[in-house]
């Protein structure tokens, strides 16, 4: 996706983590799988990853990438995000694991309660253990992000 649509998932994310009450911050923003990789594999953190599923117009598809990303952060959960719901069945007989599926909705609110679910599960997975780790930093070529416990990409 394009800027203005990772910077508005990134609104639905922060919204979700202030209501849910997680101590959640986006640690990566990323606009394309090598930069989420850069990412994960310069930190020793697990993550959760909101991959906004694109097939066949990136680098690697989202398997390829969710491989990639476990091979990084054995401990990580992900969670897809797509309009291609019909594809969920395709990424699980791929044997890629993952933590579920947002289908995508141009509404807000049902945007944010689908990340505020996540959230919450991913917490209740860790042991209901939600701390803010130490910033590091997420890089493109153009910016710096902070990081700390969640992630979020696109392909």
């Amino acid at each position: 996706d394009d800027r203005f649509t990772l910077e508005l998932s990134a609104g639905f994310i922060k919204q979700a983590a202030e209501e849910s009450g997680a101590e959640a911050k986006i640690a990566c923003l990323a606009a394309s799988g090598a930069e989420l990789l850069q990412f994960t594999g310069r930190t020793e953190e697990s993550f959760l990853y909101f991959l906004d599923f694109d097939f066949g117009k990136a680098e690697l598809n989202g398997i390829d990438l969710a491989r990639r990303i476990y091979q990084n952060d054995p401990e990580g959960k992900i969670v897809f995000v797509t309009s291609h719901a019909e594809k969920g069945m395709e990424i699980l007989k791929s044997g890629a694991r993952a933590l579920g599926f947002i289908e995508k909705s141009p509404n807000r609110r049902t945007m944010v309660g689908e990340y505020k679910r996540y959230l919450r599960m991913a917490a209740e997975l860790s042991g209901g253990e939600e701390r803010r780790e130490e910033e590091t930093a997420c890089r493109s070529e153009s910016e710096r992000r902070s990081a700390s416990r969640w992630a979020r990409s696109r392909l």
